[in-house]
């Protein structure tokens, strides 16, 4: 018999013990705070719910608005970046002041 064959064999046999097992019940206190939990997180508002629980309009809307926000932060650094270049002259005044 090869390593693997008996690897597998050990494999049936586990697999044939561990299933003649009987089931295990959990203790009534986890048991009560699972079925709490559960009951806790299906009464929340769909905004406080994961993004896949929201509803399909909210979710267009709240990818829209992203957009428009990652949008304008790309156009604000632009303009500030071209803002900064024109004001350069505010940086010569600046050092021919501080040199007299």
């Amino acid at each position: 018999m090869t390593t693997n064959e008996s690897r597998e064999a050990l494999e049936r046999l586990l697999d044939r013990a561990l299933r003649e097992l009987p089931l295990r019940r959990a203790p009534r206190a986890l048991e009560t705070r699972v079925i709490r939990e559960l009951e806790r997180r299906a009464a929340l508002p769909w905004w406080r719910r994961s993004f896949a629980h929201w509803p399909l309009l909210a979710r267009a809307g709240f990818l829209v608005i992203c957009g428009a926000l990652i949008s304008a932060a790309f156009l604000g650094g632009a303009t500030a970046v071209t803002g900064i270049r024109s004001l350069s002259w505010v940086r010569e005044l600046g050092g021919l002041t501080a040199s007299s």
